[in-house]
């Protein structure tokens, strides 16, 4: 998985990168067609998208968010899920925006514990998927009552006795507020209608002052690990965030990182190529917008 460079040069010190070829491969779907990946450094009211740490937290950058996910939530189908770069952040955005619904797509919140996220993910999935609704069969009791309907003659005897399911209702959808690197970023799979939009808001830079990573760094120092392992980071957690959508051959979907970051120079080349060779930067919201609903609308 992308970034490889720490990998490179921790495994294979004495080795020239000259000497060293790298191999990957393309995904099962057909990505002009099925992936819409999107970077977009402007909201809605022409505002700047900037997440990082000194301005994340303004009345500013919540709001043209919360701007954001509204007007998505009307044209992306069944489920969006949301990755933010940390829970304080997340439970930060989501109370200042005051509602629990986007249009008629309910709010949903990544929970801290195992038993919750299983609960969470069930309300999650029948919120998005599809369900064929049956006729309510008769009981033990009806059935000996209504014995003498079951003649032929009867025109609703059969109707009775072998009840037709009802055509497959519609869900409201919902929106899935979650973590960069928690509980729903890895090992789950939002497939089909459980993940038609992926938000990726900012990009996750692990916190500098971590005991851990100092220590990490400087073990990398003297190794003389030339790469940037705190970019190295955070790139591994947007890929693993994103890669939850576009399970299977038939999956579509349509990702969009939040920051202007991502539209500078360079800005996503840390993705993995069968994603960044098709990405597009958008200079505004209203052309990322155009692009959603005309790459949905094409579905139908």
């Amino acid at each position: 998985m992308k970034p490889v460079d720490s990998f490179i040069i921790q495994l294979l010190p004495e080795i020239t990168s000259s000497k060293i070829n790298l191999f990957s491969c393309g995904h099962v779907v057909d990505v002009k067609k099925q992936l819409l990946p999107i970077c977009l450094g402007k909201g809605p009211s022409g505002k700047e998208l900037d997440y990082r740490f000194a301005s994340r937290s303004t009345d500013e950058m919540i709001f043209e968010t919360k701007r954001i996910l509204q007007n998505w939530s009307r044209v992306i189908p069944a489920g969006i899920v949301v990755f933010f770069p940390s829970y304080k952040l997340l439970t930060e955005y989501f109370t200042k925006w005051g509602v629990d619904k986007f249009g008629k797509k309910e709010i949903l919140i990544e929970p801290k514990t195992a038993v919750e996220c299983d609960l969470l993910l069930q309300k999650y999935s029948d919120l998005c998927q599809k369900t064929v609704i049956e006729k309510s069969k008769n009981t033990k009791n009806e059935n000996t009552e209504n014995k003498e309907n079951t003649n032929p003659s009867n025109n609703n005897s059969l109707e009775q006795i072998n009840p037709k399911p009802k055509p497959a209702n519609k869900p409201p959808g919902a929106v899935l507020l979650s973590v960069v690197g928690g509980k729903l970023a890895e090992g789950i799979n939002f497939n089909d209608d459980l993940g038609r939009g992926v938000f990726v808001i900012g990009q996750p830079y692990p916190d500098i002052k971590s005991p851990v990573l100092q220590e990490k760094l400087a073990f990398l120092k003297q190794a003389k690990d030339s790469s940037n392992y705190c970019d190295t980071l955070c790139w591994r957690s947007i890929n693993q965030s994103i890669g939850r959508a576009i399970r299977h051959q038939n999956d579509y979907a349509v990702v969009v990182l939040l920051d202007k970051r991502y539209v500078r120079k360079g800005g996503t080349r840390l993705l993995p190529d069968w994603i960044s060779e098709h990405v597009q930067v958008e200079a505004s919201f209203a052309s990322g917008f155009k692009k959603v609903r005309e790459f949905f609308k094409a579905k139908n």
